[in-house]
């Protein structure tokens, strides 16, 4: 099957953040790296126990305190990334021999737009919505791929599947036993 819309807009995401981490170089881009790869491991596992705290919390306080405890988690969430990536960008600085800052950048930046493109490929292609479902997961050489190695790895490493699906690994093991 030939590349279609979806895998030309990720192959032009690459290549600009190819070309950014080329222009900023990999102090600049290692922590931008960083940052979006911990939003996708840790955020795609946290996000359901923080959205059961905050249902939690409000059924006990009443819905003022789930209201006001996700903005405040975004703001000292913020904060805290921008103080690691400040620290990260001088330990970069340190390490990285000038001669390569460019290609390393360039490197880290291709990197960082190939996991973005990834993650928001995979939640589309999981949308349950149809066409979205068709365009990411089943036209697109990168979502196919994806859906193939990515989605498998994760289910087994995690022991649930992404979405209870009869095509998900823990669905055919589970209707295997019965």
């Amino acid at each position: 099957m030939k590349p279609g819309f979806v895998d030309s807009a990720v192959a032009i995401y690459v290549l600009w953040g190819l070309r950014r981490g080329w222009r900023e170089g990999f102090p600049r881009e290692l922590p931008r790296l960083v940052g979006a790869a911990a939003a996708i491991f840790t955020g795609s596992g946290l996000v359901l126990h923080a959205a059961h705290l905050l249902a939690l919390a409000g059924q006990t306080t009443g819905s003022t305190l789930g209201f006001l405890s996700a903005p405040g988690l975004v703001v000292v969430s913020l904060l805290l990334v921008r103080r690691f990536r400040t620290r990260l960008a001088a330990c970069a600085e340190r390490f990285c021999p000038e001669r390569r800052r460019r290609l390393s950048g360039a490197g880290a930046g291709a990197l960082r737009g190939l996991a973005l493109a990834g993650f928001v490929v995979v939640s589309a292609g999981l949308s349950g919505f149809g066409p979205v479902h068709r365009a990411f997961a089943e036209r697109s050489v990168f979502g196919r791929t994806l859906f193939s190695t990515a989605v498998p790895a994760w289910e087994s490493l995690t022991g649930k599947p992404l979405r209870p699906s009869a095509d998900s690994a823990r669905a055919r093991t589970s209707a295997g036993d019965k």
